[in-house]
Order: C-alpha cells, then structure tokens, then sequence
C-alpha cells in the first residue's frame, strides 16, 4: 500500500467581495466583527496523494469558538 502524503502548494490571503462580506455581516451585524472575522482567514492550498477510504475532506477543518457570535464548524471544501 502507498503511503499517503500532503504537499501543501500555498497559503492566501483571499479577496473577500462585496457580496461575501454582505452576506458575512449578516452573520455577525456589525462591521468591526466582520472584518475581524476576515482578518485571519486563509486558504490552504494542497495536494494529497495516495489516499483511502478513511480520508474525509470534511474531517479537515476546526471549531469556530471564538464568542464574538455563533459557534460552527469551519471545514475544507474539495477543488478540482
């Protein structure tokens, strides 16, 4: 059996639209949270190889659990 590997591409910053911090204000009702909410954000980009059946995308990710508004859960989405 292959060993399974992660090689990590890059880490960014994202541009964050007008429409998604519309929609984050939502969430949040105010600007100042909003814009703390986006001040730390990044995305990871990687390659993973050589997985199985017990890798779950959704599985990578963290709790949000800040205080500053509801706790969730952020998680990794799948690329192409």
């Amino acid at each position: 059996m292959a060993t399974p590997s992660i090689i990590v591409l890059g880490v960014y910053r994202p541009h964050i639209s007008a429409r998604v911090y519309r929609q984050q204000y939502r969430v949040t009702g105010s600007d100042q949270y909003t814009k703390s909410h986006f001040r730390e954000l990044v995305l990871i980009e990687a390659v993973i190889d050589q997985i199985d059946g017990r890798f779950k995308m959704v599985e990578l990710g963290q709790p949000y659990t800040r205080g500053d508004y509801k706790d969730h859960f952020q998680y990794a989405s799948k690329g192409v």
